[in-house]
């Protein structure tokens, strides 16, 4: 009924064009037709919908490009693929320390093993201020972005007020991340973003396609800003913003916020008031070449979404992910994924996974 009155369709129409597209080559679930806005032929006006992939679709699309999954370990874990990358001298956020568990006390000053050496390291206050995330996950689950140590309060203090004592935390690392938690320096943006959004780090979502030898194409790319207070810049939470770049300059061609029937256009931050159509991002021209550069040195998978956040310094690779996603891309852009080159570069994948799995 949303949809319907947002539209101004009828419900049998929205049903028959429903079936329509999930039979074809796109295969878009009920879930991916409401939150891809399918419903609504004039935000995707001039576009084939049909090209516009599903969450069923996109799963086929990574394992059929990136069909070494043998090397997919290595891209979820945030502690591998950092060290992976510095290993061939990309800008990379380095490891401060690690609270693990499992691992050998005594190993490494920086290797937490138990609540005790955890309250020793966030005791002092030059670790500060610090960003903490799971050694493997996704979708910006569980971060911790830390101000301070707290000694009142036996615990630490979050940049958006929140204490936390020492035993709560550790209670919740022991129960939700017995693979490991990561703590991280954390990044200041460039300021001409921090005027824009703030000091949280808005990352470039980069889609590089590497073919062959030659040098990878860059097939999409967006910028996603965290608003609110969110700390993460992911569109799934609540008031963030997705915005569409010139790949040629990186101008912010427009900005998006919300989903399916709550999908909304923008033209102004929501906390700091400031334009955003026609920003362009500082230090544009090196962001797209770090992501081709970081794909020519890993073969093994030739569709990788780098997450890319523009710093003073220069760009520095916050994330990698072999399973990118398409939703941000494709509402960004209005445009589907689905293209005669991702097909054309899907059947010669197909070929050398065939010819591996004859080898071996």
């Amino acid at each position: 009924m949303r949809i319907v009155a947002a539209c101004r369709i009828g419900l049998l129409s929205i049903a028959g064009d429903y079936l329509r597209l999930s039979r074809g080559p796109s295969k878009v679930s009920f879930w991916d037709y409401t939150r891809l806005r399918l419903f609504d032929r004039e935000f995707w006006a001039g576009e084939d919908r049909r090209n516009v992939v599903g969450q069923s679709r996109s799963l086929q699309i990574w394992t059929t490009i990136n069909y070494r999954v043998d090397w997919w370990g290595c891209f979820d874990s945030k502690l591998a693929s950092t060290a992976y990358l510095s290993a061939f001298g990309f800008p990379v956020i380095p490891v401060r320390a690690i609270y693990c568990e499992n691992a050998t006390a005594g190993r490494a000053d920086r290797v937490l093993t138990d609540g005790q050496a955890l309250r020793g390291y966030l005791q002092h206050a030059d670790h500060y201020p610090l960003f903490g995330k799971p050694a493997e996950g996704n979708q910006s689950l569980g971060p911790l972005t830390l101000r301070r140590h707290r000694p009142d309060a036996d615990g630490v203090e979050t940049f958006d007020g929140r204490v936390i004592t020492f035993d709560e935390l550790t209670g919740e690392l022991s129960r939700h991340y017995t693979e490991g938690y990561v703590f991280q320096p954390l990044m200041v943006p460039h300021d001409t973003i921090r005027a824009v959004c703030g000091d949280r780090l808005a990352t470039i979502r980069v889609l590089p396609l590497r073919t062959a030898r030659e040098t990878p194409q860059v097939l999409r790319a967006c910028w996603k800003i965290p608003a609110g207070g969110n700390m993460a810049d992911n569109l799934w939470h609540d008031g963030n913003l997705v915005a569409k770049l010139d790949l040629e300059t990186g101008a912010v061609e427009c900005v998006l916020s919300g989903s399916g029937v709550d999908l909304a256009s923008q033209t102004h931050h929501p906390d700091t008031g400031a334009n955003l159509i026609g920003f362009r991002l500082p230090c544009w021209d090196a962001v797209p070449a770090t992501a081709q550069e970081a794909a020519r040195v890993i073969e093994q998978a030739p569709l990788i979404g780098w997450g890319i956040a523009g710093l003073d310094d220069g760009p520095v690779i916050v994330e990698m992910n072999e399973r990118p996603d398409f939703i941000l891309p494709q509402l960004a852009d209005s445009r589907g994924m689905l293209d005669a080159q991702l097909l054309d570069f899907m059947a010669v994948r197909k070929e050398k996974a065939a010819a591996r799995r004859a080898e071996l």
